[in-house]
């Protein structure tokens, strides 16, 4: 019989570890922080100086600058956001990571601008 104890499971960082242990490491997050956290992070991105968002890869139209509208926290790894400006329109797929001093690491892995 398989037994979930038995599993050994590769957790965020690569370290190898029994299903035991990785369920008393996300007893010990705070989650609902760690996600505030996250998308205050997202958010704060938003005031920028000059054309460029630091995290959306487009251009806006018009005298818009584009902002972060929306964010979806999928998973330990993985973020979906949502952006604006001015006409344009589009999502972005953002991996994040936690170092070890508790700094959160953005990197766009994929986006897409949706047709005017």
């Amino acid at each position: 019989m398989y037994n979930l104890d038995d599993r050994i499971i590769v957790n965020a960082s690569g370290v190898n570890m029994k299903a035991e242990e990785l369920w008393t490491y996300i007893q010990k997050l705070n989650v609902e922080k760690l996600m505030k956290t996250i998308k205050d992070a997202l958010y704060s991105q938003n005031e920028y100086k000059g054309d460029q968002h630091p995290l959306v890869p487009y251009s806006a139209s018009g005298d818009s600058k584009m902002l972060i509208s929306s964010i979806r926290v999928l998973n330990h790894k993985w973020i979906i956001a949502d952006f604006i400006g001015g006409q344009f329109t589009g999502e972005m797929l953002i991996s994040y990571s936690l170092n070890e001093k508790g700094e959160l690491n953005f990197k766009v892995i994929e986006s897409v601008l949706n047709p005017v």
